[in-house]
């Protein structure tokens, strides 16, 4: 994994045999695609498009701010995929379910008003 620039500094090409992701704070990673097959990165992955919605011209932003970024890459790299795929499905889903009740409640109470 290599972080590099931001997002306001113009996109470059990955270099070979990885991907570049950017995080909420603009931060720029470039991943190697093998960590594809983790389920943490395919669930970050999977939550930017439902966030986000999937870029057409622009870069894949991720919902979480770089030193969270840092810290995963660095749990891949010492072995701990599994714990951090389970931690983070979980939060994912605590976020998910809390923030789709946030969304009934505001529909609910603008169908009330």
């Amino acid at each position: 994994m290599r972080c590099s620039g931001n997002l306001s500094t113009g996109a470059v090409v990955a270099k070979k045999g990885h991907f570049a992701v950017y995080t909420r704070d603009g931060r720029r990673f470039e991943v190697p695609l093998s960590y594809l097959s983790n389920g943490a990165i395919r669930e970050l992955v999977t939550v930017a498009e439902e966030e986000f919605g999937i870029p057409t011209a622009g870069p894949i932003v991720l919902p979480i701010e770089a030193s969270s970024m840092e810290y995963i890459i660095l749990l891949i790299r010492q072995g701990l995929a599994s714990e951090l795929e389970k931690a983070l499905s979980e939060s994912m889903n605590r976020c998910s379910c809390y923030l789709h009740a946030k969304a009934a409640q505001v529909c609910t109470q603008l169908m009330c008003t």
